[in-house]
């Protein structure tokens, strides 16, 4: 009910409605990600980051996804330092799915500031964890990049000959 009530703008209800699932369950990652939507819906990014941070200390189980969830909030709020901190966090994960996370949103937090080799190159990097939208984005955004590299192992096995 609350992610309909989200999808609606209803705020107020949607807060209450995740609030309620946090009570009976606070280690559900959903609800937290959902609240913060919520708040940050009302325009109040501070108490959407506050849930996420809660969350991130009680959840035991897709911690990354709270953190991608900040990262995404403070894009959206032009912090740029503090989401790129907050994807660089899931780099360092143990988890392969919370590391090719990270790499992609952080390639994506490249391509945002404008610098696509940046973006390429952390594409690439969740792409050889096998992070499947990852691939989709080198092709649409980084052709000239994946050209120079095809270049540069040719020439390397051409030395090698």
């Amino acid at each position: 009910r609350g992610w309909a009530r989200l999808h609606q703008s209803k705020w107020q209800e949607s807060v209450e409605d995740f609030s309620r699932v946090v009570a009976l369950d606070a280690g559900v990652a959903d609800a937290y990600i959902g609240l913060a939507d919520a708040r940050h819906g009302q325009g109040e990014l501070e108490a959407a980051l506050i849930h996420l941070d809660v969350g991130i200390d009680v959840v035991m189980d897709q911690q990354w996804l709270l953190h991608n969830k900040k990262g995404v909030l403070l894009i959206k709020n032009e912090q740029w330092e503090a989401a790129r901190d907050a994807f660089v966090v899931l780099t360092q994960q143990e988890d392969e799915e919370a590391q090719a996370e990270g790499y992609f949103s952080l390639g994506k937090w490249y391509q945002a500031k404008g610098d696509l080799k940046g973006a390429f190159d952390h594409w690439r990097k969740a792409s050889d964890i096998f992070h499947i939208e990852a691939d989709q984005h080198i092709e649409l955004y980084c052709s000239e990049f994946v050209e120079q590299e095809l270049r540069n192992k040719v020439d390397v096995a051409s030395t090698k000959q």
